[in-house]
């Protein structure tokens, strides 16, 4: 067993997951790198997932359990899993996903040998409920390696390094890392805040990622090193919520990114706020939320007026009657 002070720490926030956590655990404590911490925060759990973690932790001392009171958020446990790591690297892990057995070894020897990156991320697969491969990755659905081209420079061996202007990538396509697949060296960060922003529910991973690019170079691992479950449980079916919170971060991070985009960066920028704005309009007046509907198709004809928004923002002055009415009828 490894006695020395842990290289990298990995949060994981747990919440009813007995039939996925020993797995989680176990792909974290089974890493070719053995020099590490593992941080599980219980979320108040009600079924058996503290009792099979605290088990796992009698076997294997690198393993600490925190437990709190269910806190509604995940970003909310990771916060206190980073207060409670010592290693030199942070990683995180969700507790129904799990890491493939090098995954932090190849991580580890990235940011080793550039010293100069503050985190580095990789892709990952998408496995069905019981853990066996879907058959495709997260970035090649997203064909992120044409789209970012341009923005990655090859230094071989599956590894990119990110434009110093990552950020605008990620503010204008999409964040490319994801929650288990980055690597923080926050040794190298020692006056950025690395906790994730409790006001985001759905975005706190994205706005953490694009504050790393903020504060340094970023690298890339052409490499598929964990399993992503597609459970069914997402937040995204929460659709007004979903639509709130990414209108909510976009205009957030639009206001922090401006002074750093050329003026065509930022009209693209607005433009992809606006179609938030439209989906989130949408969203109001299906539940017959009028008035919200129609200040959001507003922002959005500000930002990107549309022959679309204005007939969009028409169909909100009608009575609220008169469109339950017609629903009745057509149902």
């Amino acid at each position: 067993m490894v006695n020395r002070s842990p290289r990298v720490s990995v949060v994981m926030p747990a919440f009813n997951v007995e039939k996925y956590v020993e797995r989680a655990v176990t792909s974290v404590l089974d890493q070719s790198f053995e020099n590490l911490e593992l941080i599980v925060i219980d979320d108040g759990s009600k079924d058996r997932t503290l009792e099979i973690v605290q088990a796992l932790a009698r076997e294997d001392s690198r393993l600490k359990v925190v437990i709190q009171e269910n806190a509604g958020r995940p970003s909310i446990a990771r916060n206190r899993g980073i207060t409670r790591s010592t290693g030199e690297y942070l990683a995180f892990l969700d507790s129904d996903d799990f890491w493939l057995p090098n995954r932090v070894e190849m991580m580890v020897s990235g940011l080793d040998h550039h010293p100069e990156w503050a985190a580095a991320f990789h892709d990952l697969k998408f496995a069905a409920e019981d853990g066996s491969d879907l058959g495709h990755t997260y970035l090649a659905d997203a064909d992120f390696l044409s789209k970012a081209m341009g923005w990655l420079t090859d230094i071989g061996d599956g590894w990119f390094e990110c434009h110093p202007r990552f950020y605008v990538f990620m503010s204008l396509y999409f964040a490319a890392a994801h929650t288990q697949s980055i690597m923080i060296a926050r040794s190298r960060l020692p006056e950025m805040d690395i906790f994730f922003d409790p006001q985001f529910i759905i975005c706190e991973d994205t706005d953490l990622w694009i504050r790393l690019a903020l504060a340094g170079r970023l690298g890339f691992l052409n490499m598929v090193l964990s399993g992503y479950r597609q459970i069914g449980t997402s937040i995204t079916r929460d659709q007004l919520r979903f639509a709130s919170q990414s209108v909510e971060f976009h205009r957030h991070n639009l206001n922090r990114v401006a002074g750093l985009l050329s003026n065509g960066e930022k009209s693209q920028y607005e433009c992809k706020l606006a179609s938030y704005l439209r989906d989130l309009g949408f969203v109001h007046y299906e539940r017959l939320e009028l008035e919200s509907s129609r200040m959001a198709y507003k922002q959005a004809l500000k930002l990107d007026g549309k022959m679309t928004d204005l007939l969009a923002l028409g169909k909100t002055w009608v009575p609220k009657a008169v469109l339950q009415g017609l629903r009745e009828k057509s149902s």
